[in-house]
């Protein structure tokens, strides 16, 4: 089983490389490839991240379809694994850029007040930043006009971390 564990691994260290040099097909082959070993052994949070890059892989390909469908499965299994951050973490991307493009801003704000309500639980400051930067961005779209009250608390958040300037 070790060696599985860590050949998943190794499979979704190459996905991620090929992704961040803009390879996404090649990028996809390895997320598919980690997912089917992370299937094998029913490791839960490998299934989810390899699912959470596939996805992304996906629907930078154009594929949206089977992007959503992928990045939705890895949310529901940060869910059951209980892992608050995970399941912020994967609203936050899912909903930044997805639903907005997919022409559903209402959703993509539901689950982006959501990643707020579990970063504000957890305290942690750059999920909360990238949820109100995500909400203000949908609101600048001109798609929904509500923008005030999130613009200001954003400001607030981002005064309060030590990434301004850097």
């Amino acid at each position: 089983m070790g060696d599985r564990q860590a050949i998943a691994e190794a499979l979704l260290g190459q996905g991620r490389i090929f992704a961040s040099r803009g390879e996404h097909r090649v990028a996809a082959d390895y997320f598919k490839n980690a997912l089917s070993v992370s299937e094998s052994l029913k490791d839960k949070l490998q299934i989810s991240t390899s699912l959470h890059g596939l996805g992304f892989d996906q629907f930078t390909l154009g594929d949206h379809a089977h992007a959503l469908e992928n990045l939705e499965r890895s949310l529901n299994l940060a869910e059951e694994l209980h892992d608050q951050y995970l399941v912020a973490r994967r609203l936050l991307s899912i909903s930044g850029g997805v639903y907005v493009t997919l022409g559903d801003p209402p959703r993509a704000l539901e689950r982006l007040e959501r990643s707020l309500k579990l970063g504000e639980q957890l305290k942690n400051k750059e999920i909360m930043q990238g949820a109100l930067q995500n909400i203000g961005n949908v609101y600048q779209l001109g798609r929904i006009c509500r923008r005030g009250r999130w613009r200001v608390t954003a400001w607030a958040v981002c005064l309060s971390t030590k990434r301004i300037g850097s």
